[in-house]
């Protein structure tokens, strides 16, 4: 019975031996940087089984007949035959080395119906909805993220794609210096930065995103706002019609306009059962001026999807950086992205490598609702406090000893150098403020410039959040060198725990404010040229104001402010208002307001981040509303004048697929009761009527740019600004890359009572303003400033009678984020 068992036991083994499917495994790299080369084309010779490299490297084919080749195919490289040795069936940890070559995708002439590349885009595109994954219905999954930054050299991925570097000295012979020995021993120890997170992510059709921060780990800093910072460096997926790299955008190859501006070529075709995947090189095609890519991307045919992808900016000049995306068959149904990979060169010798492994996916879950808020971002309370084991159970691969001594060796530099310290500086600059330990420092009270102050320099402080969460108090000061007077106020902020959206605000402050405007609570910072226009503001009222606001959110994306104040205001020029008492007219540059109002901001689907009890707006893609109701009280609190007003702006952006974007902002208001100059509108011109020798022309968008500042004055009034952005430059240098804006703005008003207004033009617009112009944008751009030049034309009822005083020549501005952030309006 022995005999027979022992028997069968070798003839199973036998079969099963026979039987046996042979497996190779191995990882392809660049012979001469050691860079790993993903999605590399693999199949075995005399067969249509085929493969690829995952996107980092590596390979596993397997066939139930023996390999005795392998062939590997890869865009830039020479083809590389490698013949298998006759051994076990597995061979493991091979290291296949390929060799690049010098390629020159040369322009061709491509007549319609000839170009099978073209076809097979247009194929994708078709497709595109049906293989995007943020069309389906829901979904989740849970990733890892990994950020590094180390030494070029030492990195294994960045490689030749960003130039190679070599110091040289005056007498041609590369550098070895101390330093750079010391250096080198540094890297080849540890990183010089090392982040690690992992978040879950719940999203439904359309629009409804969760992402939830579970783990958090820095090399050196503990403050979790640095989360901020450390975007995403990539889309999510390659089907949007722009691909977000690095915060800048690009038009995608599988875009309607990227399969008209991008030229395509089939480099690769590999058949591996009934699919076929073909491997495509993509760049922009000869004269086409748009923020392009260049890359490689491969499509299966098993739906007409992307299955990996390969691209960096076609210009050199800009970021250098390489993303490559792997998508992976999710129960054979849709190709879903598995794993996000960006190359980045931070400095001459150091890069920036990220890895996203996306994890746990799952199609179509049943999701509540209720699951999703107004908060896109969040990260959990015990962020900082995961156990190993928990890390160890998301990590594709366990830490590495290098990794592991980066954590010692820079929490260690880190807590000697304060990196905390120096973030907090970082994000201030970002932000306009630079908070610590007891003090917030507003950078945004610094310096102002303005034609009725001149320079305006001042200071701004207020307690820190980290000496008190719940209570902010402070105040400012400055001082105008042209109207030599000083400006100062103080306010109180008592935020209600757990809910920093609601509260109370108290503050006084006795300043100027431009004659004839409109301001809305919560409203936005002004951006790009916009900003300009405080620049030019000649008019002011002085102003004494004391006020009480209470701030909370009705509803989701609805924000409300109840308030009352007292105000005194005073004209600064020889304007009166004339004003009847008792049957006698009295002229008066003086004025006393009582006023108690509500203002709303709609903003639907506005998504936040909150970040340790902090929340950071970003942003809507739909309109956004102001809307203001002003009661002004008669013998109340000093009050002298009884009226209602009523103010309201609307605000959207739309891009227009990829061909450009599209800005409008419509305004208007009206204000029953006889008031003075100070609380009507004065129409929003930008234009000087007289400058000076020390100003010039500035454009200022969602103004007039042809109207003269109070040219115009309004007890009712409305307006309309238009802006197209197209996308496409004429050309491009190093600090060149000019782009056209098409501009349209009306507006139209009314007056009541224009007799009480003394010693100042009055004049209205019931018959419509209109004014059209282009602006050629970022003729010069540098870091600092971006120039370009615009002209306007005045046209309609209120063209002025001499041809040329309709036209205005102005100078395009947009000033650096930082420099604006200096800047108090």
């Amino acid at each position: 019975m022995k005999k027979e068992l022992l028997l069968f036991l070798f003839l199973f083994t036998a079969v099963i031996s026979y039987a046996q499917t042979q497996q190779v495994n191995g990882v392809v790299i660049d012979s001469q940087t050691k860079e790993v080369l993903p999605f590399v084309n693999i199949s075995i010779e005399g067969s249509n089984q085929a493969a690829t490299t995952d996107i980092d490297g590596k390979f596993s084919i397997a066939s139930a007949k023996k390999i005795n080749t392998l062939l590997f195919s890869y865009v830039g490289y020479e083809l590389k035959r490698y013949p298998l040795p006759d051994s076990s069936a597995t061979i493991p940890n091979l290291v296949i080395r390929l060799e690049s070559k010098h390629i020159n995708l040369s322009e061709i002439t491509i007549r319609p119906g000839e170009d099978p590349a073209q076809r097979l885009m247009r194929i994708v595109h078709t497709n595109r909805d049906k293989n995007d994954p943020e069309k389906l219905r829901s979904f989740s999954y849970d990733s890892y993220n990994k950020f590094v930054v180390t030494s070029r050299k030492d990195s294994g991925t960045a490689g030749n794609n960003f130039g190679i570097h070599v110091e040289v000295t005056t007498s041609g012979k590369p550098t070895d210096s101390a330093a750079q020995k010391e250096m080198d021993n540094f890297f080849e120890k540890q990183n010089l930065f090392l982040m690690e997170s992992v978040t879950t992510r719940k999203y439904m059709k359309p629009g409804k995103n969760q992402e939830r921060i579970l783990a958090s780990r820095v090399s050196g800093i503990s403050n979790p706002q640095f989360m901020l910072l450390a975007t995403q460096l990539q889309s999510f997926s390659f089907y949007n019609d722009l691909i977000y790299i690095s915060n800048k955008k690009y038009v995608s190859p599988l875009s309607k306009e990227g399969l008209r501006s991008y030229f395509f070529v089939i480099e690769d075709t590999l058949f591996s059962g009934n699919d076929t995947l073909f491997t495509i090189s993509f760049r922009p095609g000869k004269g086409e001026n748009f923020d392009g890519l260049k890359g490689v991307i491969n499509i299966n045919t098993h739906g007409y999807a992307v299955q990996n992808v390969i691209a960096e900016p076609a210009d050199r000049k800009q970021a250098k950086i390489k993303i490559q995306q792997n998508y992976e068959l999710v129960d054979n149904r849709y190709w879903f992205p598995a794993q996000l990979n960006a190359d980045m060169l931070i400095a001459d010798n150091l890069v920036g490598i990220s890895h996203s492994y996306i994890q746990h996916i799952k199609l179509e879950p049943e999701l509540d609702k209720k699951t999703f808020n107004r908060f896109e971002l969040e990260m959990a309370d015990d962020v900082k406090n995961k156990s190993e084991a928990f890390w160890n159970a998301y990590r594709v691969d366990t830490l590495t000893e290098k990794d592991k001594k980066t954590y010692v060796v820079i929490d260690s530099i880190g807590k000697e150098s304060k990196l905390d310290g120096a973030l907090n500086l970082l994000m201030g600059l970002r932000s306009g403020k630079i908070s610590g330990k007891v003090l917030t420092i507003d950078l945004d009270r610094f310096v102002d410039v303005n034609r009725y102050e001149g320079l305006r320099l001042g200071a701004g402080l207020h307690t820190s959040d980290q000496l008190l969460n719940w209570l902010s108090v402070g105040g400012y000061a400055a001082y105008g060198f042209k109207d030599k007077a000083m400006k100062y106020g103080g306010d109180a902020l008592f935020k209600l725990p757990h809910h920093p959206e609601t509260s109370l605000r108290i503050e006084y402050s006795k300043d100027v404010i431009e004659s004839g405007s409109t301001y809305f609570m919560s409203d936005r910072k002004p951006t790009g040229t916009e900003i300009n226009r405080a620049f030019l503001v000649n008019t002011m009222d002085g102003i004494e104001k004391k006020q009480a606001s209470l701030n909370f959110r009705v509803l989701q994306y609805l924000k409300t402010t109840v308030f009352l104040n007292q105000q005194s205001r005073s004209s600064k020029n020889e304007y009166r208002f004339q004003k009847i008492e008792n049957g006698t007219p009295i002229f008066s540059n003086l004025y006393q307001f009582t006023e108690a109002g509500l203002a709303l901001k709609f903003a639907f689907r506005e998504k936040f981040a909150k970040i340790a009890n902090q929340e950071f707006s970003m942003g809507s893609t739909y309109p956004i509303l102001w809307a203001q109701v002003t009661k002004g009280i008669n013998g109340f609190l000093g009050g002298t004048y009884t009226y209602t007003r009523y103010d309201v702006k609307l605000e959207k952006s739309f891009t227009i697929s990829t061909t450009g974007k599209a800005l409008v902002q419509f305004s208007a208001g009206y204000v029953d009761g006889n008031l003075p100059y100070t609380l009507l509108y004065a129409g929003k011109g930008s234009y000087m009527q007289n400058p000076g020798n020390n100003y010039f022309q500035l454009s200022a968008s969602n103004s007039f740019e042809t109207m003269r500042f109070n040219e115009f004055l309004s007890n009712r009034y409305a307006s309309l600004f238009c802006a197209y952005h197209f996308e496409r430059y004429f050309y491009m240098t190093k600090y060149s890359k000019p782009r056209l804006v098409l501009i349209h703005n009306m507006g139209w008003g009314a007056l009541n009572n224009s007799r009480a207004h003394v010693n100042v033009p009055v004049r209205t617009m019931e018959k419509g303003y209109y004014e059209s112009g282009i602006v050629i944008k970022d003729m010069l751009n540098t870091k600092i400033v971006k120039l370009g030049l615009g002209a306007f034309y005045r046209y309609g009822p209120y063209a002025n009678a001499r041809f040329k005083d309709n036209f205005a020549l102005k100078l395009s501005m947009v000033l650096s984020d930082l420099i604006q952030n200096f800047h108090h309006s």
